[in-house]
């Protein structure tokens, strides 16, 4: 009868996956021969993920726990950098020194990332000593990079031809990158240098996340002149996994982004801000994935819904796709105005669609939003919750957001707004939210609204562009 000792690595590894340290412990205890076959286990349960703080004192006995080597320097392959508050300690030279002793002594290192939540205000001054000890070691076995959460300047990746031949050189492995940015309405430059960075460290990437932060802000982010935010040359062979948040992207952005079509398995967008926020957007990205083929496609998530405050004449949807996307059966989760229901007066809706399907059959923007959401897209029930917010923020001369007076933009519903709504200020004793307030006026106005031959300056109902979607990616 086989025993525990006998059996293959493979059954090992399966068996021992969800006993704790101290159970694994025990069977160690059992005699000499299992203490022999499972120490392995034992010590790669207990080293393979270190939580540390960038102390001088933390990462002294860091330092002493492995300079030793043996079993914890063999089975040490995750680090997670927690925060700081003292300024002081971040800043002690001995941090920098003691980084670098430790990244060099950790051959099987793979896993980098750093707990910093969105209220830390020196995530670079974590980041950059780890990512400076990391390079100066060569440590050419990470594979995996989560950054701080809280954001990190664009112009934190603006790096010299030395610097990116650096990160080149080292990071030879990576698969995995999940950063976030905090601002991308930087110069055109600024932006172009932080891509260049993704790019030249994402040879063998596999999975892509960034998270960025007011890409629908005030001041929207501005392309270079020929209309992109990323290099023309930008590539990422063996993309399969693709995640952006709050991102904002130009068609051609987009395009070169997914151009190794035949690899991609998994897309999420939310948040995206397309350079012209105009509906065809999209539609075109999902035109371009059908036409080039994306076969591998089992998961699409676009989170379209709540975006584009000014623009009241529409909404689009939240589109959900799990499974292969290229058999007509496999249905897509359609849904508008999607965990809204704390709105007065706003109706949801969803059903289910066959995207490849509604693809093959539509060739312009309006009949292919028209068809996914049933005509919903446009209708009044669905904007209302949008023009609800408009009024909500409504002060007269301009929308105030987040602190700053901003000009209202110059749609049709503007202008009818100001002639026919009745909008008491806040200060007046009249004054009620405006989801129950009587007296503004929100029928008449969409009365007028749709009398008008023009639905708005941001609905392209003939722009097709069959050309624009058909391009090849390498066009650039």
């Amino acid at each position: 009868m086989a025993s525990l000792v006998s059996i293959p690595q493979e059954l090992v590894d399966m068996i021992f996956a969800d006993l704790t340290t101290k159970e694994i412990g025990r069977v160690r205890w059992l005699s000499k021969d299992y203490n022999e076959r499972f120490k392995g286990a034992f010590w790669y349960k207990v080293f393979e993920l270190i939580r540390v703080n960038l102390k001088p004192a933390s990462l002294e006995r860091l330092f002493k726990l492995v300079r030793g080597g043996g079993e914890v320097n063999q089975y040490l392959q995750h680090i997670i950098f927690r925060p700081v508050e003292s300024y002081n300690e971040l800043k002690d030279p001995k941090v920098k020194q003691l980084l670098f002793k430790i990244m060099s002594i950790l051959p099987n290192l793979r896993t980098v990332e750093f707990d910093i939540s969105q209220r830390s205000s020196n995530a670079y001054d974590h980041w950059k000593p780890v990512m400076d000890a990391i390079i100066a070691s060569k440590r050419q076995t990470v594979e995996t990079i989560t950054a701080p959460r809280c954001g990190l300047a664009m112009s934190s990746f603006n790096f010299r031809e030395n610097q990116l031949e650096a990160w080149e050189n080292t990071f030879t492995n990576l698969t995995y990158l999940e950063v976030s940015t905090s601002v991308q309405w930087e110069r055109a430059d600024v932006t172009f240098a932080f891509w260049s960075w993704v790019m030249v460290i994402g040879g063998k990437l596999e999975v892509l996340r960034v998270l960025g932060h007011r890409s629908n802000s005030l001041t929207d982010p501005k392309p270079d002149g020929e209309g992109r935010f990323l290099p023309s040359t930008f590539n990422l062979p063996e993309l399969k996994t693709l995640d952006l948040v709050d991102v904002c992207l130009a068609l051609k952005d987009m395009k070169v982004m997914l151009r190794n079509t035949h690899k991609i398995e998994s897309i999420s967008l939310s948040g995206c801000v397309p350079e012209t926020k105009r509906p065809s957007y999209f539609f075109k990205i999902l035109k371009f994935l059908r036409n080039k083929r994306a076969e591998r496609l089992e998961f699409l998530e676009l989170s379209l819904g709540g975006y584009y405050n000014q623009i009241v004449a529409y909404e689009l949807p939240t589109i959900i796709l799990r499974k292969n996307w290229t058999d007509e059966k496999t249905m897509c989760n359609v849904e508008l105005n999607r965990e809204r229901n704390e709105y007065a007066h706003v109706v949801p809706y969803n059903c289910q669609k066959s995207l490849w399907k509604e693809l093959e059959e539509h060739d312009t923007t309006k009949g292919f939003w028209d068809s996914l959401t049933d005509g919903k897209w446009m209708s009044r029930d669905v904007t209302k919750w949008k023009k609800l917010r408009y009024m909500a923020s409504y002060r007269g001369l301009g929308i105030v957001r987040r602190g700053y007076l901003e000009k209202i933009a110059p749609c049709e519903w503007t202008r009818l707004f100001r002639l026919h709504a009745v909008y008491y200020q806040y200060n007046d004793p009249r004054w009620n939210n405006p989801q129950n307030q009587n007296r503004i006026n929100m029928a008449v106005v969409d009365q007028e609204f749709e009398k008008n031959p023009i639905i708005g300056p941001d609905i392209d109902e003939d722009d097709d562009e069959s050309e624009d979607y058909r391009c090849d990616a390498d066009e650039s």
